[in-house]
């Protein structure tokens, strides 16, 4: 029998650390703390413990900063020369120095060892319980901690106090500490709910009037029937019918559209200032797509020189990518007068839409879950239509592509390229490959792609095996495309564009160490340095920071991005005085299946409750679906809510369905509908989303 459990990361270390880190940079140094106890004037230990207690110099230094600059330098000068060398980081263990609040003395025993400055002549007082205790906070209060540290308890009071677990009584004196001058109030529980407004109750629901922890108006006496929006509408159907109307709509004119684009050339916009030029490339980029230009103008002239260009362009993010690929989009199109002489293919959708290009998947007719199954008649049908004048093929974020999708979207473009009349040939000739990216970025998860086909090459043989499953037949032939036939000819862009300021030089180096893997120590200080909680508030740069529109949150768990989204909705409606409306999703409990508007239905158990908070102002996405991503409605697509449309007066307090709006309005800027189709209101362009987009997709009605 098998079971599962889930282990902290403390324990995880002790379970991992005798383990061969064969694939690791570094290595764990282990440090018995209990051995604190076992030393004194007579001991001779040459372990990092023994050497600490009797150092004669530095004596300013804690154990952990000892550790770092003195005694893993000395024992590592030799080390370093060795081929298999791996850095190695501390690791305590013997004592439980897991982190609690209030803090207890076991944690703060470990913090004095490992992070107060200490020796034989000067050793910690432990006898005395409340005064480690009393130490312990105050190094974590003054920040004398490394920040993982910092962190670590961080999280630990954000979690109790969160939970409304805290301990009043014993934390009295804590949360009365006076605040530091010189960290101008940041203190260390600064920007968490205090115990007597954690208002959450220990089973995660939320009390009505409170989201994210604060007061908030949810509109107990708004008449919700009156909208939000004052301006003239004109629209063609109704809000909650505009995007399946719109879907249907274009399949229906699918061939009308198709003739409409091959008529009319879509030429990229450069951001409303013209269209993009030859002329206005930098060197490296300039030098690319001439090598393509010249490639197409050759094959389209019967020149006895040409050469299909296959080509793989190494570009670092800031390098001009994007800007190099539009430009070769317009040069191509115009130059044949063809739409459909150039596509841009990339594996997400987000990046798709970013530069005007289709997910390879859907381009290339290629079986997301099978992508070595051959395509049905009809399909190849349909693509040999697609690519019957296709001369470039530009496939961005090569690094996230594994070898399966590229030997799929070779084989496919093959079969069905010019009308399927060059199946002998690799990419059936045509004239231009290009595969664009940046190895140093993440592979793709759990698949072989080019680094770990290079690494699995066991010959030198370019030729993918004849035997094995179809597979692992594909497998080898797109690892042999991304290592042998696209990289026949290497580009790269090194010069980073969007950064022009000579100030950012330095900067500009320490990034590029840090993705080619050459960081130093020194480049770890400066960047953990950055930390947000490291930084001090001065002249409301951090509240700048923080409520700029153009700010981004990134986060490990999504409880933590939920909490960060609740408090900004709270603020937003507290500063737009719009209330909350709370719309909230119950299956019926007889019910097993959850309709929604996806191919494949979602499932989820009965009497789950699914809360959406929102209002007039508020930031929204769309979630776990894709309307149409070329139109710029793909799963993580965000909006500004426009309006909430109630057809009663007590809106979300309505009983049961009644209580969810008729659609909700959304500004979507970067929503581009097909000419065909046009936005929902012609007056104020604005796409509508409702509750399928913002909860879960769930058809509600």
């Amino acid at each position: 029998m098998c079971e599962n459990r889930t282990v902290s990361i403390r324990e995880a270390q002790h379970e991992s650390v005798d383990l061969p880190t064969t694939i690791c940079s570094e290595k764990i140094h282990r440090i018995h703390l209990f051995s604190y106890y076992r030393l004194n004037s007579k001991s001779n230990d040459r372990n990092l413990l023994g050497l600490y207690a009797r150092r004669k110099s530095h004596q300013s230094l804690s154990l952990t900063k000892y550790y770092y600059k003195v005694y893993m330098p000395m024992i590592e000068e030799n080390a370093r020369r060795d081929e298999d060398y791996k850095r190695s980081f501390l690791h305590g263990t013997g004592l439980n120095v897991r982190p609690t609040h209030p803090v207890d003395f076991a944690y703060a025993r470990g913090l004095l060892i490992l992070h107060r400055p200490w020796s034989l002549d000067n050793p910690i007082k432990l006898e005395d319980k409340e005064a480690a205790i009393s130490e312990a906070e105050e190094l974590l209060l003054n920040k004398q901690v490394p920040i993982y540290v910092y962190t670590a308890y961080n999280r630990v009071v954000k979690e109790k106090l969160r939970g409304g677990l805290a301990d009043e009584n014993a934390g009295t004196d804590y949360y009365n500490r006076p605040q530091d001058e010189e960290d101008g109030g940041n203190d260390l529980l600064d920007g968490y709910d205090y115990p007597n407004s954690a208002t959450r109750p220990t089973n995660g629901k939320q009390p009505d009037g409170i989201v994210g922890g604060q007061t908030v108006d949810v509109g107990l006496t708004y008449d919700w029937s009156e909208k939000s929006f004052k301006g003239e509408r004109d629209t063609k159907v109704n809000g909650e019918d505009y995007i399946k109307w719109a879907v249907e709509k274009a399949k229906q004119h699918k061939p009308a559209a198709s003739a409409q684009e091959n008529d009319e050339l879509d030429i990229p916009d450069l951001k409303n200032k013209g269209k993009y030029s030859l002329h206005s490339l930098p060197n490296e980029q300039q030098t690319i797509a001439l090598a393509v230009i010249d490639a197409v103008w050759k094959f389209l002239t019967n020149d006895k020189d040409f050469k299909p260009l296959r080509a793989t362009v190494m570009a670092a993010s800031g390098t001009g990518k994007s800007h190099m690929i539009n430009t070769i989009v317009t040069v191509v199109r115009e130059l044949t007068g063809v739409n459909n002489s150039v596509y841009v293919a990339v594996p997400t959708r987000g990046t798709a839409h970013n530069i005007g290009g289709s997910i390879l998947h859907k381009l290339l007719l290629i079986a997301l879950q099978k992508p070595w199954e051959e395509l049905p008649e009809e399909s190849k049908m349909m693509l040999k239509r697609k690519l019957q004048t296709l001369q470039v093929l530009i496939v961005d974020e090569r690094n996230q592509l594994s070898s399966c999708e590229v030997a799929a979207a070779e084989r496919h473009v093959r079969m069905c390229a010019f009308g399927g009349q060059n199946k002998s040939t690799m990419w059936a000739g045509i004239p231009v490959i290009l595969f664009v990216g940046d190895d140093y970025q993440l592979p793709p998860i759990l698949l072989e792609g080019a680094i770990k086909g290079y690494a699995n090459r066991k010959t030198t043989d370019q030729h993918a095996p004849e035997k094995g499953n179809d597979k692992q037949v594909l497998t080898a032939e797109g690892s042999s495309q991304l290592i042998d036939v696209l990289t026949r000819n290497v580009f790269e862009l090194t010069h980073a564009h969007h950064h022009q300021n000579p100030d950012t030089e330095q900067h500009l180096q320490l990034l590029e160490r840090v993705r080619r893997g050459y960081a130093k120590p020194s480049d770890g200080e400066i960047l953990t340095g950055l930390h947000w909680s490291l930084i001090q508030e001065k002249d409301d740069f951090k509240k700048h920071i923080e409520t700029s529109p153009t700010t981004t949150y990134l986060f490990a768990h999504n409880n933590v991005k939920d909490e960060k989204n609740a408090e900004l909705l709270a603020e937003t409606s507290n500063r737009t005085k719009n209330p909350v409306a709370r719309l909230r999703y119950v299956p019926k409990q007889t019910a097993r299946k959850v309709n929604c508007d996806l191919e494949k239905p979602l499932w989820k158990k009965p009497d789950v409750t699914t809360p959406t908070d929102i209002c007039v102002g508020a930031k929204v996405a769309i979630n776990a679906i894709n309307y149409e991503p070329s139109w710029g409605l793909y799963n993580g697509a965000s909006g500004t809510v426009v309006d909430i449309v109630y057809d009663n007066k007590l809106g979300p307090h309505a009983e049961g369905i009644n209580h969810l709006p008729r659609y909700v309005v959304v500004d979507m800027p970067g929503f581009k509908p097909p000419k065909l189709i046009g936005p929902w209101d012609n007056n104020n362009p604005t796409v509508r989303t409702n509750l399928q987009t913002l909860n879960k997709i769930f058809k509600t009605s």
